[in-house]
């Protein structure tokens, strides 16, 4: 992916904020040091950054329906309001009695604060493939694991090379990216009534 950017085969607003988060994050420090300059342009500012840009958003009053296509787009893959969206992460009417304040802050900095059934792991498999997702089912003999859009997967542990966490969300930062107070406004105006 890497090779591809710099070769300037793909332009950088081509990844999404997970696979971005992931370059960044490279277990390897030249794949993140080059994803790092190849991707500079549509890595998220500091959550700080956007924590002053978005709190007027708080006190706005938003459009639920404009709100649900903010929803559609960015959070469904993901996240379940009513009968819409996949249940990978919470289920946003479970998270909508924390305000407006709370809910703003979950989607800015997902990694402050992550239940534990919804931190996510990253296997290898022998076979080389790399898969991501919050774990569904852990037993002596197999691993099944939920990833965005509600897929699963379940692995024999004879199939895994290894398993690793940084006990962060599988929620990545920078999904406002593109959002303006306005539509965030709208985003938590719909959280708030499911």
């Amino acid at each position: 992916a890497v090779a591809l950017l710099e070769a300037k085969v793909v332009k950088p607003e081509a990844f999404s904020a997970a696979q971005v988060q992931a370059l960044i994050k490279h277990k390897s420090p030249k794949v993140a040091a080059a994803a790092k300059t190849a991707l500079a342009s549509v890595i998220p500012p500091s959550r700080e950054e956007m924590a002053a840009k978005f709190k007027p958003a708080v006190a706005a009053k938003g459009d639920a329906t404009k709100g649900q296509t903010q929803f559609m787009g960015r959070c469904m893959i993901c996240h379940k309001a009513g009968a819409s969206g996949f249940a990978v992460g919470p289920d946003l009417i479970t998270v909508k009695t924390k305000g407006r304040k709370a809910l703003l802050e979950a989607i800015l900095m997902p990694h402050k604060e992550v239940a534990s059934q919804y931190i996510a792991y990253t296997v290898n498999t022998k076979d080389g493939q790399t898969i991501a997702g919050v774990i569904s089912n852990d037993t002596a003999s197999s691993m099944t694991l939920k990833m965005p859009g509600g897929a699963e997967k379940t692995l024999q542990r004879s199939e895994i090379k290894g398993s690793s966490s940084t006990g962060q969300s599988l929620m990545p930062e920078g999904l406002e990216t593109g959002m303006t107070v306005e539509d965030m406004a709208d985003l938590l105006s719909f959280i708030e009534g499911l």
